[in-house]
């Protein structure tokens, strides 16, 4: 029998991320009643769900980690991951370019980091080996430095490519 969630929950929840989200594309500095103020939400709801502040913008880089890789199905795939990063190139330039919220990009690498292993574990074709460790390169030395150039600039997506 699997366990059911509560919709305001599930609203609560969704709505202090997006709250948080807007706050960190200005400034890390945040407080929580800013948050509450942006949310429509109250001290006890904030309390209810998440411990701190910190705990709140863990949960946020989750859900966005959980975003960006949403359509890799445990794929290894550089390429879904920066277009999602370039749909919402202005929030991404303020956060990654800012270090407004530091533990994000961390928290990706990470994950990024165990689909690779994960995708070399299941594989026995050599070539194919090679080919997801040409693609964590490229991504990590040559792909997201020029497009952290690009967006401080500007640039849209397809400029870059």
């Amino acid at each position: 029998m699997t366990k059911t969630i509560d919709a305001r929950i599930l609203r609560s929840r969704f709505v202090m991320r997006q709250a948080a989200m807007a706050l960190l594309a200005e400034s890390d500095r945040f407080s929580i009643s800013e948050l509450l103020a942006s949310a429509h939400v109250t001290r006890g709801t904030f309390y209810r769900h998440y411990s701190n502040k910190a705990d709140l913008i863990h949960d946020v880089n989750g859900y966005l980690v959980a975003q960006l890789l949403k359509h890799n199905n445990e794929r290894f795939v550089c390429y879904g991951v920066i277009q999602q990063i370039a749909d919402q190139a202005e929030f991404y330039h303020e956060v990654f370019n800012h270090k407004k919220n530091t533990s994000l990009l961390f928290e990706l690498m990470i994950e990024l980091r165990r689909r690779r292993d994960e995708a070399l574990k299941n594989l026995r074709s050599s070539a194919l080996k090679t080919r997801i460790i040409f693609q964590w390169e490229m991504m990590v030395a040559a792909f997201l430095p020029p497009f952290h150039c690009g967006w401080k600039r500007g640039c849209r997506f397809q400029q870059l490519i």
